[in-house]
């Protein structure tokens, strides 16, 4: 691409945390999961979805009943659901599209930055500083 050429809009991106191995949506069909991993791909920092259901059919390349049905699962309570916030739904109905609902908390999941070893060390002997005086 040029540079004076127009640039695509900004594309999402979006860290797929490894819990969702464990999670009740890995347990659902492929196309379940191929529908998750779509909006999860076109979501904003928000977790905003801004699509039609036809258009969302067509990322996926599926049906419109089939995608309708798998929204419709997404926004009904999962009482397996390893989250329990909105009774384990993923996702709700807004003007324009969905949002996910659990976004939020991943994306700050996502943003806490780990300890470094010098960290954890220091901590460490600070744990072991403060036992040593009782």
């Amino acid at each position: 691409m040029k540079d004076d050429e127009p640039q695509p809009a900004s594309r999402g991106f979006t860290k797929l945390d490894s819990g969702i191995f464990y999670s009740t949506l890995w347990c659902q069909s492929d196309s379940v999961l191929r529908v998750w991993i779509a909006l999860l791909a076109m979501c904003d920092a928000q977790g905003m979805v801004r699509a039609s259901i036809p258009g969302l059919a067509h990322i996926c390349a599926k049906s419109i009943d089939e995608v309708t049905g798998i929204l419709k699962d997404f926004e009904s309570p999962d009482p397996h659901s390893r989250i329990k916030t909105h009774e384990g739904r993923k996702i709700k109905t807004i003007e324009g599209g969905w949002l996910i609902l659990n976004y939020p908390w991943y994306r700050n999941l996502a943003q806490r930055k780990p300890l470094s070893h010098a960290e954890r060390q220091k901590r460490y002997r600070d744990r072991q500083h403060g036992s040593n005086s009782k």
